[in-house]
């Protein structure tokens, strides 16, 4: 089974990726959140969760930062 996951940041989802990889559910990570500011915080939520999902094996789709929008 697949499962497209939205995520903010590596912390709050490592353990629902843990719990899906450990049932057998091959978790996608889709990272998107424009209200995180600055952009730098919004890199380090991003740089981290992607280096968590390398570690996985978890594929990661990144959604368009756009704050002003």
């Amino acid at each position: 089974m697949k499962i497209l996951l939205h995520a903010c940041c590596a912390p709050c989802s490592a353990p629902i990726l843990e719990w899906l990889i450990n049932n057998n559910i091959q978790p996608s990570i889709f990272y998107y959140n424009p209200n995180i500011y600055p952009e730098s915080e919004y890199e380090i939520r991003r740089n981290e969760i992607e280096r968590y999902c390398k570690k996985l094996n978890i594929s990661f789709i990144e959604g368009e930062y756009n704050h002003s929008e």
